[in-house]
């Protein structure tokens, strides 16, 4: 007893002294940013091991989907003693565009372990009758669960034999398709038009003359295309081929001016001066732009002997073109063969000062000014 009333006096001193000399120490309070470090830190552990999950889960399913998918559950036909491996067949691919396998063959991987075990069964195995039954019945159950196999197996084999050709459909990458395409004869005269052009550039004189042919064909009333034409053939000596064109130009166009002309100037070559002058004679033009066309007329028409219809010819020309001395000349010997010395001596003057006249036909002209002044 005296030991425990040591000790109860022992605890007595120790609780007086502590209390006397002890002070009251507050806890140290934890920041609020670690706190809420330490929180969020716990969240997103959550959050990722959440995630890990869900996306392992959502995994799984698809790989059951899968192979549900790939190979559903058949019924079994014949009751086995033990269940045996099923290696699934080789993927058997028509020759197509796009070499997929066929849909009623399913090419199915096998782990190492049961690829073995499909050896040893092949090897050892066989097929064994269940106690009680009779083998007979047995087999013609098997044979019987095997010939839907066996038939599609034919049926395919026969398709890829009878029609090889159709299992291949190639799509052509590029078609040249060729197309027959008329040409209006608007175009082809276009064409033709711009050939004859480069021929004529080149000097190449008889292709030239051969697309000015098709042009005309094409397009008969062209003036330009049969004006170079029968430019070309007169050029090269060939008056009549040249004549033949513009006659049939003529024929088409009645009272196309250039066409008259330049067959009363081939005419006047060969010194057919009736013929040249019956062309001009049988059209009569407007006077503005065609001033060449009417000087022609008019001198023929003096050279035949037509003087009224000669003068009447270069007075119109001269009151479009008063300062030409030839036609002033031409109007002086018209005035003078109609015995109208005065009217001629003042055209002879007028064209001696316009002038453009040759030394003879001055000297000549300055002769008649003289005889004419005495008179």
């Amino acid at each position: 007893m005296s030991v425990i009333n040591q000790m109860l006096k022992d605890l007595d001193a120790r609780q007086s002294g502590g209390s006397d000399g002890a002070r009251y120490q507050p806890r140290a309070r934890q920041p609020l940013w670690l706190l809420a470090l330490v929180t969020l830190t716990c969240l997103a552990g959550l959050l990722l091991v959440g995630w890990r999950g869900w996306g392992y889960w959502q995994q799984t399913q698809r790989e059951a989907q899968s192979l549900t998918q790939v190979h559903p559950a058949m019924p079994a036909t014949v009751a086995a003693p033990a269940p045996q491996p099923v290696v699934a067949a080789q993927p058997v691919t028509t020759p197509t565009a796009s070499s997929e396998p066929l849909d009623a063959v399913v090419a199915l991987p096998l782990p190492a372990s049961a690829a073995n075990e499909e050896s040893v069964h092949h090897q050892t195995d066989e097929l064994v009758v269940p106690p009680g039954e009779d083998p007979k019945s047995f087999y013609a159950k098997v044979d019987a669960g095997l010939q839907p196999d066996r038939q599609a197996e034919d049926e395919l084999a026969d398709q890829l034999a009878s029609e090889p050709q159709a299992a291949v459909v190639a799509k052509p990458k590029n078609k040249m398709k060729i197309e027959q395409v008329t040409l209006s004869p608007d175009e082809l005269a276009t064409i033709a038009d711009k050939k004859a052009t480069i021929a004529m550039a080149k000097g190449d004189l008889a292709e030239a003359e051969q697309q000015f042919y098709l042009l005309l064909e094409q397009k008969p009333r062209d003036v330009d295309a049969r004006k170079q034409l029968s430019a070309l053939l007169y050029g090269q000596g060939r008056l009549s081929d040249a004549s033949r064109i513009l006659e049939e130009g003529v024929r088409q166009l009645p009272t196309e001016p250039d066409f008259r002309l330049l067959l009363a100037r081939i005419a006047l070559a060969s010194r057919q001066q009736q013929a040249a002058y019956d062309w001009l004679a049988g059209a009569r033009p407007p006077l503005a732009g065609n001033l060449d066309y009417y000087a022609t007329w008019a001198a023929l028409s003096q050279d035949l002997g037509h003087t009224l219809e000669s003068r009447e010819l270069y007075l119109q020309l001269l009151r479009k073109k008063p300062d030409e001395g030839r036609w002033w000349l031409g109007l002086g010997v018209a005035e003078e063969k109609l015995g109208s010395r005065e009217r001629a001596l003042d055209a002879y003057q007028s064209a001696r000062l316009h002038g453009g006249l040759g030394d003879t036909t001055t000297q000549w002209l300055t002769q008649r000014i003289s005889a004419l002044a005495q008179q």
